[in-house]
């Protein structure tokens, strides 16, 4: 009885709830989500008149060989991963069945969009009511890096659903603490954004303490197996990377082994925040992995696996910062103020150089990174006072943001964060 009381006390609703039925907002949604959709649609079609359209670069060109391989038969490969690998899976079935058909994988990366802004509705709209959910809506459509990313041959779409996906699914849960099938499928989803950004995996600790404290009442059983169900999405998607690992390459490498050198890109005597070229490594992904190795062996005298040279860098980067924490820590405080900017780092492309010479109608797309978050810092401190439920996205925030900082900062690495931004944007509204 009183867990009872204590549910339903803490699932209360707006007074405005029971407007979710009403027309007005539902045009709007739509309005939204279509403008969404064509702005998407647009993009790519005037992204034919790039001279990119057809030719990928750098990170691009690496998924897309990758891609031809697993199409070609290859499943397993010969090494450790060192890039994250769910997106090469996916472009390699779609080559598979498509051929190498990069215009399908553009819309494709559309429709992840147009589901990733309907996802912010349903999660707004169930922390604050239809309208906030639109607006929620409208904040993640209106940000132009959404549209910039899906010209891209790059994992940010299907970061960008997965991450908002994982917050609908934390907002759920928490709604329901009883729905098995809930805490299932947000382990699931998390465990696959892991195999597309690395840095979630230091966050996987904290959110699961977070489902087993989300009541603090409840009995211990009830939170043992949600935690259980939690753990085991997780373990259903990261076990099989983890077993081929170490069936290719002898060593249990959880995900990837790239960890290292990412680490000593944005800590060393040349960093800036930003990526740098290191006087031994050819800026390319292609040779990043084996010139890494290369410079590690070199420096320890030895032959090093995969794992061994991570934590080579790790080691380095390390050295460094104990040497220099002044300029180790200043250098921290930058990668924060990158992080929060309103200028979009460039990587593979730029986005200043699309939008004004190939795709005009990203115009359109208003919003940056910098003006979502002060509504949305207003909004993080109102919502979760008041919320349990709007914790998840919180420390899905919070955690991500924190485990790209020690790195360094580009625009992609960004767009994890949109939905849980644009979330709090329109609460902080």
């Amino acid at each position: 009885m009183t867990g009872q009381s204590n549910r339903a006390a803490t699932n209360k609703t707006p007074a405005w709830e029971g407007q979710t039925r009403s027309k007005p907002h539902i045009v709007a949604l739509w309005l939204v989500l279509g403008f969404s959709a064509a702005v998407g649609l647009l993009s790519v079609i005037q992204f034919q008149d790039s001279p990119f359209f057809n030719l990928p670069i750098l990170d691009e060109k690496s998924y897309v060989e990758w891609a031809k391989q697993i199409a070609g038969g290859d499943l397993l490969g010969e090494t450790i991963f060192y890039q994250d690998p769910l997106y090469p899976y996916f472009l390699g079935v779609i080559f598979a069945l498509f051929g190498e058909n990069y215009f399908i994988v553009r819309i494709l990366h559309v429709a992840m969009g147009v589901g990733s802004v309907a996802l912010v509705y349903w999660t707004g709209r169930k922390l604050l009511g239809p309208w906030v959910g639109v607006m929620a809506a409208a904040a993640l459509a209106l940000y132009h890096g959404l549209y910039f990313f899906e010209l891209q041959i790059l994992k940010s779409s299907m970061v960008v659903l997965l991450s908002a996906a994982s917050c609908a699914l934390g907002v759920a849960a928490a709604d329901d603490l009883r729905s098995g099938w809930r805490w299932g499928a947000l382990g699931l989803t998390l465990g696959l954004l892991t195999l597309l950004r690395g840095n979630f995996q230091p966050a996987l600790p904290f959110l699961i303490i977070w489902s087993l404290l989300v009541i603090r009442s409840e009995p211990l059983r009830q939170k043992m197996l949600r935690v259980g169900l939690m753990i085991a999405g997780i373990l259903l998607v990261l076990a099989p990377v983890t077993i081929r690992n170490y069936a290719v390459g002898g060593e249990w490498v959880l995900t990837t082994s790239q960890a290292g050198a990412n680490f000593y890109i944005g800590n060393n005597e040349l960093a800036t925040g930003r990526y740098v070229t290191l006087p031994f490594v050819r800026p390319d992904p292609m040779w990043e992995a084996k010139d890494f190795q290369v410079e590690a062996e070199k420096r320890a005298g030895r032959g090093l696996k995969p794992a061994e040279v991570s934590n080579f860098w790790f080691s380095e980067s390390l050295k460094w910062i104990r040497s220099n924490p002044a300029k180790a820590f200043r250098l921290t405080l930058h990668k924060a103020r990158l992080l929060i900017h309103q200028y979009e780092i460039p990587d593979n492309h730029s986005f200043y150089l699309t939008r004004q010479k190939f795709v005009p109608i990203l115009w359109l797309a208003i919003l940056g990174f910098g003006v979502l978050w002060g509504p949305a810092l207003i909004g993080v401190f109102g919502l979760t006072l008041t919320d349990r439920r709007a914790l998840f996205p919180t420390l899905f925030a919070v955690l991500y943001g924190l485990s790209i900082i020690p790195f360094y900062i580009v625009d992609r690495y960004r767009m994890a964060l949109c939905p849980a931004i644009a979330i709090f944007f329109a609460a902080g509204i």
